[in-house]
């Protein structure tokens, strides 16, 4: 088999690729001639077993036809065009380009020491415009020696920490989850490990303690988030993550996702993890969208609240000397703009009765249940007099499905592939923004900084902005996942710009 490998073999670690398949066949640690991942050339194929694209092609010759789901390792029109390896300063660069049917596929490894960046395009050569909604990093078939000395590890999930190998094949597939194995709540969606890296850090680890060897693989994008998965034969692991990557693929066009990670390494778990965090940090996880905190923060009690328990912002004007005397320095107030409110009444934490303040039907308007503009702002005055600073929240996830923002503004929504409106994560009651439309974001940072200015609050919080849909809008200029995490622009930009205004201000 060796001789149909396409190898690197450094001081960190040895890869071999498959001139067959152009897969990734052979990792192995130096001085242990031993392949961490367990697979054959033979046994590629298949899904869960390497990389999948999932597409499905336009046009009249392949209406209805296409690979979605099916394994970019398959047989059917997949040929190896070369492998190359480049050596650039300190990194060395291996690029398998593929064709697979009317997709050439580029898979580049930028290999630095024991850190390899893996990073998938996907060109369309064909007659037809093709869809893109999904690509699949696997690491397939991830064993080190002795199962019974390994552990699997997914740090900031609900995976139990130091999950013995044996439970975790166990688990066969993560998308069902073993409640033994997950003893935190399990998110909304039936999922045991969240998004990365919006939600989670997407670190997967196999680690044998005996050996004093694991191996680490994780993702990054700041266009696509993914979903960290794992999937089991019984005997070894395959390591996933599920880009969120979508787009139409035009005749000639590229599309590029983000970059899966993996790092081999020997020596204690914790020092393994402290070398992931290093790496973390410089592949470019350390968001500038939070920057340095102001002091105050470190010594904040903040108070959630809606100013309609206390039926309005007068009634909670009225509240503060309690609010003080319990030692609450900072009040951050749910959504106070109009919104869809079926009874009309201040809103009583009935969210059924009067509806979800969340679904807003105009940014620039509080809502009449809570107050005027002059009952706000003595509200804020009195707060800061009695030493007390208020945050608001910002809300980007969208607005009321009968906001005049879905007519004025059609091109601000995600839409689905029949192009209509969608909702997002559950909020049934709200249409979804498009986060990566540039005259949305400019909205919202115009009139978050305005209201600022006007009534001298102390900045913002934003409730959990995880990745959302594609918007699959005929008329947008990109791709249609770079909705998913496009939010994050607006967040920096609102982040420089409160603090211009005082430098105190404070995004949260």
């Amino acid at each position: 088999m060796m001789n149909n490998l396409f190898t690197l073999e450094t001081e960190y670690l040895t890869l071999g690729f498959s001139k067959t398949s152009g897969s990734l066949v052979l990792l192995a640690l130096p001085g242990s001639g031993e392949n961490i991942i367990k697979n054959r050339d033979d046994e590629l194929t298949g899904e869960g077993k390497l990389n999948n694209i999932y597409a499905h092609f336009y046009g009249n010759e392949s209406t209805g036809v296409g690979i979605t789901g099916s394994s970019l390792n398959g047989n059917t029109g997949r040929t190896v065009k070369e492998i190359t390896r480049q050596d650039s300063g300190d990194k060395t660069i291996i690029t398998v380009i593929i064709d697979y049917g009317p997709l050439v596929i580029n898979d580049v490894y930028e290999v630095k020491d024991n850190l390899i960046k893996q990073t998938v395009t996907i060109g369309n050569t064909g007659k037809t415009e093709i869809k893109i909604t999904g690509l699949r990093f696997v690491l397939p078939r991830v064993r080190i020696s002795s199962a019974e000395d390994c552990f699997f590890e997914a740090p900031g999930t609900a995976v139990r920490p130091h999950l013995s190998f044996k439970e975790a094949l166990e688990i066969q597939n993560s998308n069902r989850p073993v409640s033994s194995s997950y003893p935190a709540s399990v998110d909304r969606y039936g999922f045991s490990m969240e998004e990365a890296p919006d939600c989670s850090p997407g670190l997967l680890a196999v680690y044998n303690g005996r050996e004093q060897a694991g191996i680490l693989c994780w993702y990054y994008s700041e266009t696509e988030n993914a979903r960290p998965l794992l999937k089991s034969n019984g005997k070894t692991l395959d390591l996933i993550h599920e880009a969120s990557l979508a787009g139409r693929l035009k005749v000639g066009e590229k599309l590029t996702g983000g970059s899966r990670f993996i790092m081999p390494g020997r020596g204690t778990w914790n020092r393994l993890l402290k070398e992931f965090q290093k790496h973390y940090i410089t592949t470019g996880v350390f968001p500038p969208v939070y920057g340095k905190a102001p002091e105050w923060v470190e010594k904040a009690s903040i108070y959630e609240v809606h100013p309609g328990q206390f039926g309005g912002f007068r009634g909670l004007k009225e509240y503060l000397p309690v609010l003080k005397d319990l030692g609450i320095n900072t009040l951050y107030l749910m959504p106070v703009w109009l919104y869809d409110n079926p009874s009309g009444e201040v809103w009583d934490e009935n969210w059924k009765r009067n509806g979800s303040p969340y679904a807003i039907l105009d940014y620039e308007k509080f809502d009449p249940s809570l107050g005027s503009e002059d009952s706000f702002r003595e509200l804020v005055e009195e707060a800061h007099s009695s030493g007390i600073r208020v945050l608001l929240d910002f809300v980007a996830q969208g607005c009321a499905c009968n906001s005049g923002y879905v007519h004025e503004h059609p091109e601000w929504f995600c839409r689905d592939e029949e192009g209509n409106l969608v909702s997002s994560h559950g909020w049934e009651d709200t249409y979804s923004f498009d986060w990566a439309n540039p005259d949305y974001q400019r909205y919202m940072l115009s009139w978050s900084l305005e209201l600022l200015k006007t009534f001298g609050f102390d900045g913002y919080r934003v409730d959990a902005p995880l990745g959302k849909e594609p918007n699959w809008d005929m008329e947008i200029p990109y791709h249609a996942s770079k909705t998913n995490l496009g939010v994050i622009s607006l967040l920096e930009e609102l982040q420089r710009s409160i603090k211009r205004i005082k430098k105190d201000n404070v995004l949260l």
